[in-house]
């Protein structure tokens, strides 16, 4: 899937995956001193077609903490003049499911601690969809504030939205708008590597 494309002929396809190659050479090679390091893997290391349901099966299969995905953004209304990045992190996160706990209750009635046991696993479902969601807000605030010291273009902003990638990734997501490919200035910069 090519993706948007700018008026010079410059894929997203290309650019995601350039960027996504060189932000794995820098992480590997920047975290290399930390025990372990950190294993960062890819969906995709060539021109390969993945579904987005590919994609979160990919992540799930690793059991990543973290999913990113790159992103070149596009606009149909306002095309030679659309500017600036934007970081995204899931408004919800698919239900997750998990065992319920069992709950003592008082006497035999299996009503009152079928109750319980529901009422405690859907707090517990709620905490942990609150605590991922809150952590990738946080982890796109800190690319967007990254970016912006970086780039010079407009900041969009952290925003939410219920992305695929982002919504069904049961681990802390974020999607990132690099810059605008339909906008002629920024094909230009997007095909320059430095």
């Amino acid at each position: 899937d090519d993706g948007a494309r700018g008026n010079y002929g410059l894929k997203e396809k290309d650019v995601n995956l350039d960027i996504a190659l060189r932000m794995k050479s820098y992480l590997t090679t920047r975290f290399k001193h930390l025990s372990g390091g950190i294993q960062v893997e890819m969906t995709r290391e060539n021109d390969t077609f993945l579904t987005l349901g590919e994609r979160v099966d990919i992540a799930k299969r690793m059991q990543a903490d973290i999913f990113f995905c790159v992103h070149t953004n596009s606009s149909r209304a306002n095309r030679f003049n659309a500017d600036g990045f934007e970081t995204y992190y899931p408004r919800q996160k698919e239900t997750i499911s998990f065992s319920a706990p069992k709950i003592a209750s008082e006497g035999n009635d299996d009503n009152v601690a079928k109750e319980n046991e529901e009422a405690v696993f859907q707090i517990v479902d709620e905490l942990n969809e609150t605590s991922v969601i809150e952590e990738s807000r946080i982890l796109a605030e800190m690319v967007q504030e990254q970016l912006a010291e970086r780039l010079i273009c407009p900041d969009r902003g952290a925003k939410s939205a219920n992305f695929y990638v982002l919504k069904y990734t049961p681990m802390i997501s974020v999607l990132v708008e690099v810059g605008f490919i339909c906008n002629p200035n920024i094909e230009a910069n997007l095909r320059d590597p430095e």
